[in-house]
């Protein structure tokens, strides 16, 4: 079933809605009382809130300095700051937490007033919830879609996310390494990514680990179940992307050019490395004509200077005869 087919994506999405937000309903009653509990955590040691000092406190002690009172209304606004940001993150989550649909969830997350710079607060907490999941559920994918095509920040972001989270798969439990790779696989699948970002995948043994080989394998499999096979070879073929994929066919050494091959071929994706196959069967012959290019270049360079100092000592005769 292709990535096109609008009327399923929105059924899915209300299914996977109603889904979480049962759930949702079911953790904030949970939330609530750990809250609580939280709560207590933050009185001092005295028994007074942590949040009880107020800054005019603070000018009717003596011995103050004005640098002290500079530093405290700095750390005020860094706390302030702090708290607001905390505070959008929990308003970004409990909307897309318990939104129906992704068309709800992007309306209310819509008319939330961020500030420049905030959208990748948005992009994080997506991919945070999509990752918490015990499957992926492709309301996420449709979420972030949304956004993407809204406003191009949202894609930059998320391009941005892309590179941090392949960067940290090694970190990333199983279960939510899954989940980001169908994430960005539908992001990819959708166009609401540009392709280019998997130039920062390096498929070779050392560049690597068992996770980041894990999350090219979902990420891989899944564009090829959406978009089939022979649209993802076009796609991975085209001329004005090659300098993007040559990370992921490498062509610098048989070696990493036979890991590639033999890694697609081991996930069941050995028909998109046809051209590196043809590439590797060639490399023998490829090499002698570059041997014999640099020979020839080499020749053509001793000649020139064996000339050049054949010329040199001649005209230097003629001066002496002179």
């Amino acid at each position: 079933m292709g990535f096109g087919s609008h009327r399923v994506r929105e059924d899915d999405g209300r299914r996977d809605g109603r889904e979480r937000r049962r759930r949702y309903d079911s953790d904030l009653k949970q939330n609530e009382k750990e809250g609580k509990g939280r709560d207590g955590e933050k009185q001092g040691m005295d028994g007074r809130k942590a949040d009880s000092w107020r800054p005019e406190q603070a000018s009717s002690r003596q011995g103050h300095m004005n640098n002290d009172e500079e530093e405290d209304e700095q750390m005020k606004i860094k706390d302030e700051t702090e708290t607001s940001l905390v505070n959008l993150r929990r308003t970004i989550y409990l909307t897309i937490m318990s939104s129906v649909d992704f068309e709800e969830a992007g309306h209310k997350l819509s008319k939330i007033k961020l500030e420049a710079g905030q959208e990748m607060e948005l992009c994080i907490m997506m991919l945070e919830c999509c990752g918490q999941e015990r499957t992926y559920l492709r309301y996420y994918g449709l979420l972030a879609q949304r956004f993407c095509k809204i406003n191009k920040v949202y894609q930059e972001n998320l391009e941005k996310c892309f590179v941090q989270q392949y960067s940290m798969t090694h970190r990333l439990e199983t279960n939510k390494l899954r989940n980001v790779a169908n994430f960005f696989a539908h992001l990819l699948g959708t166009d609401a990514l540009s392709w280019h970002v998997l130039a920062y995948i390096r498929l070779t043994e050392e560049d690597t680990t068992s996770s980041s080989r894990i999350f090219i394998k979902i990420l891989f499999q899944e564009l090829s179940e959406h978009l089939g096979i022979r649209l993802l070879n076009e796609r991975l073929n085209d001329p004005l992307m090659r300098d993007s994929f040559e990370s992921i066919f490498p062509k610098d050494n048989p070696k990493n050019t036979r890991f590639s091959i033999n890694f697609f071929t081991s996930i069941g994706l050995g028909g998109i490395t046809e051209n590196l196959r043809e590439y590797l069967k060639n490399m023998p012959r490829l090499i002698v004509l570059q041997q014999q290019a640099s020979s020839s270049s080499d020749d053509d360079l001793g000649s020139s200077s064996s000339s050049s100092s054949e010329s040199s000592g001649s005209d230097r005769g003629r001066k002496r005869s002179r």
